[in-house]
């Protein structure tokens, strides 16, 4: 089945999936594909201020890894294969610096990053709030209307490609309406210039936005999106295909899809749309729960597309017997049924804990689903509706 396969390679040539901590990683740093920065948050900032590097090929754990601002590499506090957490190098000045990661697979493209002045105090208009961090300035701006900002995140949806100054961005907080904001850069921090559920055109054009944030037609479709981002980032779109695996029933305006080309691995793309046009949040080989409720994706779609996580999920959710933790395990796939092959076997290890547990996965709606457990799977054991005759 070509859409389940996407999401889950269970790597049919090496015959085994190895976890050997569940959510850790597989411990690599950086693959076959050059690391790609799609964002940094915020783009501006003092010295030894955290920001985090939205991406993608960054490898799962740092290894050799590096983050660069400019010459100088920045201390790392988190590292994941599409996000990565750093802390402005001490030593830099107040300026613009090329923001760089270098992975054994080389040096990725360049993304500026503005060091400002500790203390700095800006010149203030009338009505504007402005700050040294986008999340700063929209937070001002919603407190002073009397709005209680603190339990809400923020992303990045669009960048000016006329002009960077000028970016949309969003803030979402789970059971609240999603809250969109116009920003401009003056004097080095960010200024507020409109919000609301939606930026209208009318909107956009009397705060002087430039007019490639109105929205593009050419983005109306998630493959457009997917083409749009992979051409932004340097990287050819010849060939790609995108698969949508997951709409978001609380927010529609959130989807999960899979993006193959030939020759590459197989991508996750996180899509958001904004005043009716597509925008690609995130595009990695693999996007952990956590990374996704970072990026703003609501929890209905935010699910596993791998057997470890769907495992993880499973005994997080309180199905396991009492004391199985869902740390520690080592998985491998023991079997996978010829008659249907959404239908596999795995076996999981944990040391110590559990012992040696199988577990039954079905692959439903762009997912793996665990359909039951047991010392061995035996046909006596097994209680699921649908499963092939040739399994266990």
């Amino acid at each position: 089945m070509r859409t389940r396969r996407i999401l889950a390679t269970v790597a049919s040539a090496l015959a085994v999936l190895v976890v050997a901590a569940i959510g850790a990683g597989c411990g690599s740093s950086g693959g076959g594909a050059k690391p790609s920065i799609s964002a940094l948050i915020p783009d501006t900032a003092a010295v030894s201020a955290e920001v985090q590097i939205v991406g993608q090929s960054f490898g799962s754990s740092q290894g050799t890894s590096v983050v660069h601002f400019g010459t100088q590499i920045a201390p790392v506090s988190a590292w994941a294969d599409s996000q990565v957490t750093v802390r402005v190098p001490s030593n830099l000045g107040a300026a613009t610096w090329p923001v760089t990661v270098q992975t054994n697979a080389g040096g990725g493209n360049e993304m500026d990053f503005t060091v400002v002045s500790d203390g700095k105090q800006p010149d203030r208009k009338s009505g504007q709030i402005e700050q040294v961090t986008a999340a700063q300035a929209m937070t001002a701006y919603e407190q002073k209307k009397g709005k209680d900002f603190s339990g809400y995140t923020f992303s990045i949806v669009q960048v000016s490609d006329k002009d960077p100054k000028w970016k949309v961005d969003v803030a979402i907080e789970s059971g609240q309406p999603s809250i969109y904001f116009l920003l401009h850069q003056e004097n080095g921090d960010w200024v507020v210039k409109d919000d609301g559920t939606a930026l209208t055109k009318a909107q956009l054009t009397a705060a002087g936005a430039p007019s490639d944030l109105y929205g593009t037609p050419s983005a109306t479709s998630q493959y457009q999106a997917v083409v749009n981002y992979m051409t932004k980032q340097g990287i050819s779109p010849s060939g790609v295909s995108v698969v949508v695996t997951r709409t978001s029933i609380t927010d529609p305006s959130w989807e999960l899809g899979l993006a193959t080309q030939a020759g590459q691995p197989d991508q996750v793309v996180v899509l958001h749309k904004v005043n009716g046009n597509w925008t690609v949040v995130a595009m990695a080989s693999n996007l952990t729960y956590d990374q996704l409720i970072n990026l703003g994706v609501p929890k209905d779609i935010a699910h596993t597309n791998t057997e470890a996580q769907a495992i993880v999920a499973w005994i997080q959710a309180g199905n396991a017997p009492p004391g199985v933790t869902a740390t520690g395990w080592a998985l491998s796939v023991v079997d996978v049924s010829t008659v249907d092959a959404d239908w596999e076997i795995v076996k999981g290890v944990q040391n110590p804990g559990a012992g040696t547990m199988y577990f039954l996965l079905h692959w439903e709606n762009g997912q793996w689903v665990v359909k039951d457990t047991g010392n061995a799977l035996t046909p006596q054991e097994i209680n699921a509706p649908g499963m092939p005759s040739d399994l266990p």
